[in-house]
């Protein structure tokens, strides 16, 4: 009777329909408020690399104006003007200028006198020191590659951590669920156990003692429930807050989780690839972010040197370029700016040169960290492993005994002690087995989020 008390107090929360991990990982991806700003990050790094693909930058800047004088003569004037910015090619400056002026006789009338001048300018500077260099001229292009690959690693990663924690806490619940059942069928157990031990000792069968360490045994079994009880309770409590839900939401939760693989996964191989996973390409990128900046440090101890071409031409039928053209001209210049005051660039090339040779280190070091965290967590596997085969083992041994005892107790082959030690082993072994699957599927979740195995892949669509 106070089981049943016991156990409607419990589920009398509110309750919603049946949680399975698959709703638990899509509300976690839908309102994860961290995971959702990732998202929106990566969409600014994603149009900032789109802005960067064109690899030069055309800047129009067009006018056009009419003037008319209270005079007799009339204005009109087109100025248009482009830019180019390419990588390869150098820098582009065009413009055209057209100017019409309408002058007419003081009284109105007669011949329409027309002015009509035309002017284009073509403009080329090719960099041929300080900025020279392909990779100078690439340098937004690749930063916006770094930030956008950044992006998606950390996207990627969230989106794990995001999942990954639904899924244990999802576990964690249904673990603490298992254990209350468990702790329930004990409850149950003991005080059956109790009363056949009160039918004995109204018969004079057993002494009082016994009937005492039973009633004990059946009052430490209602300690264990209730605690059972409060760890439901705290683990529905931290699920459905971290999934928005109202935290007295109660359920039932659908199990149908893919099994924890037993095998041992392949650390060898896994190893010799440690550069293809996120955590080093953020640790290589951080390494070639520093590199650029020492190369442009050295690159600005250069000179400005550039060559720029002109070709300019006024009147109708302009060419440019061409010098046997009668009123075009073309023009080509060396420009040298030799700074004389070099400490600023020589003191921030020796911070890049510290600066890359700090993240040679730390490169180092993230290499040597990741091939730590791969052999630790493969060893845990095994561990994990090789626990989860002892404790079903222990239970199945546990299981044979309990029922054994039990029997050899009631036809008085065993003592008291004998039975109640053998139903604290029968106990202890099932929740064994139950801690022992949730710490295997925990460790390959690691795993798996160190080695980029898509955890949305596995639980949604494995």
């Amino acid at each position: 009777m106070i089981t049943v008390l016991l156990i409607a107090l419990f589920f009398s929360a509110e309750e919603h329909d049946e949680l399975s991990y698959q709703d638990a990982i899509r509300t976690s991806l839908e309102k994860s408020p961290n995971y959702l700003q990732n998202l929106l990050n990566y969409e600014n790094s994603l149009n900032n690399w789109k802005i960067s693909r064109t690899e030069f930058s055309i800047k129009p800047d067009m006018s056009f104006s009419l003037n008319d004088l209270e005079g007799p003569d009339r204005n009109e004037s087109l100025n248009t003007s482009f830019n180019l910015e390419t990588v390869y090619l150098g820098d582009f400056s065009i413009s055209y200028n057209l100017n019409h002026c309408n002058a007419w006789n003081q009284v109105g009338i007669g011949a329409c006198l027309d002015s009509h001048q035309e002017s284009s300018n073509l403009t080329w500077t090719i960099p041929l020191g300080k900025g020279s260099s392909i990779l100078m001229k690439k340098k937004s292009i690749l930063r916006s590659d770094w930030s956008l690959e950044e992006a998606q690693i950390n996207l990627f990663k969230n989106k794990q951590n995001t999942i990954s924690s639904s899924v244990q806490l999802w576990l964690g619940l249904r673990n603490s669920l298992k254990q209350l059942e468990i702790r329930q069928q004990n409850l149950e157990n003991s005080e059956e156990f109790l009363r056949q031990q009160n039918v004995k000792f109204n018969l004079e069968l057993i002494a009082k003692s016994a009937l005492t360490q039973s009633a004990y045994q059946r009052d430490q079994s209602k300690l264990s429930l209730l605690n059972a009880q409060e760890s439901v309770e705290s683990s529905w409590e931290d699920l459905n807050t971290y999934l928005g839900h109202e935290a007295n939401l109660r359920g039932t939760l659908d199990t149908n989780l893919p099994i924890a693989p037993r095998e041992v996964p392949d650390l060898k191989k896994t190893l010799e690839k440690y550069a293809e996973y996120s955590a080093i390409k953020i640790a290589k990128i951080n390494l070639e972010r520093s590199q650029l900046n020492l190369e442009e440090a050295e690159d600005a101890m250069k000179w400005s040197i550039s060559l720029i071409n002109r070709a300019f031409g006024n009147g109708e039928g302009s060419s440019f370029g061409n010098i046997s053209d009668q009123g075009n001209t073309h023009t080509s210049t060396i420009a040298i700016d030799i700074p004389l005051d070099r400490r600023n660039e020589r003191n921030s090339y020796e911070n890049a040169k510290n600066n890359y040779a700090s993240a040679k280190i730390a490169y180092s070091e993230s290499v040597k960290q990741f091939k730590l965290d791969l052999t630790s967590n493969h060893r845990l596997i095994e561990k994990r492993v090789r626990e989860l085969e002892l404790q079903e083992s222990a239970f199945r041994l546990a299981t044979e005994t309990y029922n054994t005892t039990l029997r050899g107790y009631q036809g008085g082959l065993n003592s008291l002690q004998d039975y109640l030690t053998a139903e604290s082993s029968y106990v202890n072994a099932q929740l064994g087995v139950t801690n022992a699957e949730e710490s295997l599927r925990n460790a390959w979740i690691q795993w798996w989020k160190l080695t980029d195995e898509d955890l949305e892949k596995i639980f949604l669509e494995g």
